[in-house]
């Protein structure tokens, strides 16, 4: 893989250390894949992202996704649109974020008991 010299590599983490590290960080990046799985699916880290309380950028390829993500106030744009990931992108430069923070936590797994009724 050809690395640009603006894009730094680091080493693999464990989750608890990544995200100890993207607590850190001024934006957490949310990147899906352009297939159809991902259309129909919403990655735990998103979760994790989330409830971070950094701002989050995602690349996404599915409406539920981005939708979750606006309505708490964080920005998107769709995998392959270069210019809307421009203009997100130009948006959180200038300082253009609604993220709200959450005094509760987003607990995945709570969320499918709700949804498929269980104790």
């Amino acid at each position: 893989i050809k690395h640009k010299p603006y894009v730094k590599v680091l080493k693999l983490k464990g989750r608890r250390e990544a995200l100890e590290f993207a607590a850190d960080c001024d934006l957490t990046l949310l990147i899906q894949h352009s297939g159809e799985r991902s259309k129909v699916t919403i990655p735990y880290k998103t979760y994790d992202y989330i409830n971070l309380g950094n701002n989050v950028l995602g690349l996404l390829n599915s409406g539920e996704l981005t939708e979750l993500l606006c309505n708490l106030g964080y920005r998107a744009a769709p995998v392959d649109d270069v210019n809307a990931i421009a203009a997100e992108l130009a948006a959180l430069l200038a300082g253009e974020s609604t993220a709200k923070r959450l005094a509760l936590r987003l607990d995945a797994v709570a969320q499918a008991k709700i949804l498929i009724e269980l104790p």
